[in-house]
Parts: C-alpha cells; sequence; structure tokens
C-alpha cells in the first residue's frame, strides 16, 4: 500500500527509494509546468506523500533544478505541509484573502453594487 511504501521509504529502504523517486521525479515534472505557468514563490507539499519527508523535497529541488531556469529556480521554495487535515481549505481560503487584500475597493464596490441588485454579497461573492 501506499502507506507502507512512504514509511519504507522513510526507514531508507533502498528499494522503497528507488520506486518512489519514480514517482518523485513524476510529480517533480508536474510541478515544473506549474512553476512555468504560474511562477509561485512557494510550493507546499501535503497529505500522504509528504509522509517521505526531506528525501521528497530532495528529489523535487533535483527535478526542479534540472528543468526549470536558473532565475525561476532560485525563487522558489519547497516545504513540507504541518496541517494534517483541510489543507486544500487553507490554501483557497488564503488565496481568496490575498485577492481581496490587493484590491479592496474592487470587492467594496462589487458588494454595494449586488446589495443594489437586492443579492446577499456575503453569500455569493
Amino acid at each position: 500500500s501506499t502507506g507502507e511504501l512512504l514509511e519504507e521509504v522513510r526507514r531508507g529502504e533502498s528499494l522503497a527509494r528507488e520506486i518512489f523517486r519514480d514517482i518523485a521525479t513524476f510529480l517533480g515534472i508536474g510541478l515544473v509546468n506549474a512553476v512555468n505557468t504560474y511562477s509561485p514563490e512557494l510550493i507546499i507539499i501535503s497529505d500522504r506523500i509528504a509522509l517521505a519527508g526531506e528525501y521528497l523535497v530532495e528529489i523535487l529541488n533535483d527535478v526542479l533544478r534540472e528543468r526549470l531556469l536558473p532565475s525561476l529556480y532560485k525563487a522558489i521554495q519547497i516545504r513540507l505541509g504541518t496541517f494534517e487535515t483541510d489543507n486544500n481549505f487553507y490554501g483557497a481560503g488564503a488565496l481568496v484573502l490575498e485577492n481581496v487584500l490587493r484590491n479592496p475597493s474592487y470587492y467594496l464596490l462589487l458588494s454595494e453594487q449586488m446589495e443594489a441588485e437586492g443579492k446577499n454579497p456575503t453569500a455569493e461573492i
């Protein structure tokens, strides 16, 4: 099972690490595409795959170093998530908050417009 594989990776079992390296390499290639598209400053890896620990981060850094432009690679950090559950909700909430704080007047005007139309802005924004 996945859990057993990850536990063996953490224990340093060579066959498990070899198998996991292939999995993590494909994840890294996907991250390269995401970095090239969105240029994030931080990637947080969480959920069960994060149980592989720093070995996973090491592989991902290797893939990103090999496949990204040096300027993009230097600007990014990979970290393991610390929340045990609801990681996606924390990330979604952070994106919403970031967008509201970036342009609060837009959301204030949108809210006022929706109220004028008889809509509930807190339920629809």
